[in-house]
């Protein structure tokens, strides 16, 4: 069986090393430092929240972009 405490410190570390690391969005450390400071039950109800809008947002911009370039990339999506 996993020890809870292991796992909170393995997951404090992954925590710690997005926040650390320079190729993270910004957007992405906001959420999690802000994540960090709430009850996990929140997190979880606002993380069920993003997931819907999120999945719509995001496919509504993949079909809107076409084949325009993609901004980290540099490059058109694969249509395949």
């Amino acid at each position: 069986m996993v020890d809870p405490v292991d796992t909170r410190h393995t997951n404090d570390e992954r925590i710690a090393w997005v926040l650390a690391h320079p190729g993270m969005s910004p957007w992405l450390k906001a959420a999690l430092k802000g994540a960090t400071q709430c009850h996990p039950v929140e997190v979880q109800n606002d993380l069920e929240i993003l997931n819907v809008l999120l999945r719509t947002y995001i496919a509504d911009g993949l079909n809107e972009a076409g084949n325009e370039l993609h901004p980290m990339q540099g490059e058109a999506p694969d249509a395949t």
